[in-house]
C-alpha cells in the first residue's frame, strides 16, 4: 500500500486526523474495492469512524481528492502526450423495504440516480495516471422544452466545457505535455468548438469529438454539409481496429477506411446572437465489408489537431478509442509537443 502516501502528501483537509483517516480507510477499501465499507473494515469500530468521515461536513469530495490530483499532475507532467478522457455514469442507489396499508404489507423500492461526469488522464499506452476533476449532480424535473431555453451554463451539457476547460488548465501548467480533450457525441456542442478556438495559445488543449450533429459548413449560401461532405473525399488509407463482444454483437476485427478534412462549421440558425464560425478538422472512418447482417462501423470525429497523413488519422483514431473499454486497436503516436 506504499501507493497511498504519494496520493495523500498533498491532500487539503482542515485536520491532519482526517488526513490520518482518509489513509486508513484507502489502505482498508483499496484491498477490495468492490467490497461494502462493513466489509472491508476489520471492526465495527473502523466502519463507525469510516461512515463519521464521510459525514463530516468538513470532508468534501474536493478534499478527498485534492492529493491525488496532485499526484496525477506530477504524473502527467512526465509524458509527451496525455489523452483527457471525459464520459458520464450513472449510479443507481436502491433502497428496499415494507410499506403498511390497510390490506396488509406491501413490497416497495425506491431509487436514487446520480450522475458522475469524471476527467481522467491516460498516456497513448492506455495508461491510467488519475483523475484531474469531476462533476457529480442529479438531474433535475425541467421539461426538454424549458431546459432547451437555458444557456448551455445552466444545462447538463455545461460538464463537457468544464472537462476542456480543466485540461487547458493543464496544458498551461505543462506546456511541453500535449494535451488532447476526449469526448463522445454528447461533447459535440458549438460553444465548446467556439472556446476551443479563441484560447490563447499558451493553455490551449486539442481535443477530439465524436460528431453528432450533420452541420452546415461554408457560408450562409453553401448547402454542404459535414457527412456527406467527408463520404465523398478520397480516403487517406485503412487500420484495423478490434471490436470486442457485446451483449449486441460479437466481437470481430473490422478494417476502417480513413478520410480527414479541415472544414468550417456555420453557426447555428438557432443562435440569436451572431457567433462565429469554427475551423475543425473532421476525420472520417467507415468499416470496409462488415459480415453480413452487421451494420457497419461509421465514425466522424472532430478534431483540433492537423491531419494530413494517414499516419495522423490512424492517431486520431486510436486516440478517441481510449474513452471505450470494448474498442481496441494498434497504439499510435504520431504527436508531440
Amino acid at each position: 500500500m506504499n501507493w497511498i502516501d504519494g496520493e495523500v502528501a498533498a491532500v487539503k483537509l482542515p485536520d491532519q486526523r482526517l488526513k490520518s483517516r482518509l489513509h486508513h480507510l484507502l489502505s482498508q477499501l483499496g484491498k477490495t474495492p468492490d467490497e461494502s465499507i462493513p466489509d472491508n473494515c476489520s471492526s465495527w469500530s473502523d466502519t463507525l469512524a469510516a461512515y463519521r468521515f464521510f459525514d463530516n461536513d468538513k470532508v468534501t469530495p474536493q478534499g478527498i481528492l485534492s492529493g491525488h490530483v496532485q499526484a496525477t499532475c506530477r504524473r502527467i507532467a512526465q509524458e509527451p502526450v496525455v489523452l483527457m478522457v471525459q464520459d458520464t455514469a450513472f449510479l443507481s442507489l436502491v433502497s428496499e423495504g415494507d410499506e403498511v396499508s390497510e390490506g396488509g404489507g406491501l413490497h416497495h423500492t425506491e431509487t436514487d440516480t446520480y450522475c458522475l461526469h469524471p476527467t481522467i488522464a491516460f498516456t497513448p499506452q492506455r495508461v491510467n495516471l488519475g483523475s484531474i476533476g469531476h462533476a457529480f449532480w442529479q438531474r433535475d424535473d425541467l421539461s426538454k422544452t424549458h431546459r432547451d431555453q437555458l444557456p448551455v451554463e445552466a444545462k447538463e451539457s455545461a460538464r463537457w466545457l468544464h472537462s476542456y476547460e480543466m485540461a487547458c488548465a493543464v496544458q498551461a501548467r505543462y506546456p511541453d505535455t500535449c494535451v488532447v480533450s476526449i469526448a463522445d457525441r454528447e461533447g459535440d456542442i458549438y460553444q465548446w468548438l467556439m472556446k476551443a478556438q479563441q484560447q490563447p495559445t499558451e493553455r490551449k488543449a486539442e481535443f477530439i469529438i465524436r460528431a453528432k450533429t450533420d452541420r452546415r459548413l461554408g457560408d450562409d449560401d453553401d448547402t454542404a454539409t459535414l457527412f456527406e461532405t467527408l463520404k465523398t473525399i478520397r480516403p487517406l488509407g485503412a487500420m484495423q481496429l478490434m471490436l470486442s463482444r457485446t451483449p449486441t454483437r460479437e466481437a470481430r476485427l473490422v478494417t476502417l477506411r480513413l478520410s480527414a478534412q479541415q472544414v468550417t462549421l456555420r453557426r447555428p440558425k438557432r443562435y440569436k446572437v451572431k457567433t462565429p464560425s469554427v475551423d475543425v478538422t473532421a476525420v472520417y472512418a467507415c468499416e470496409m465489408a462488415p459480415p453480413p447482417g452487421c451494420k457497419a462501423v461509421e465514425w466522424l470525429l472532430l478534431t483540433s489537431l492537423s491531419v494530413e497523413t494517414i499516419s495522423q488519422a490512424q492517431t486520431v483514431l486510436s486516440w478517441y478509442t481510449h474513452r471505450n473499454p470494448n474498442l481496441g486497436g494498434i497504439d499510435h503516436n504520431s504527436y508531440s509537443q
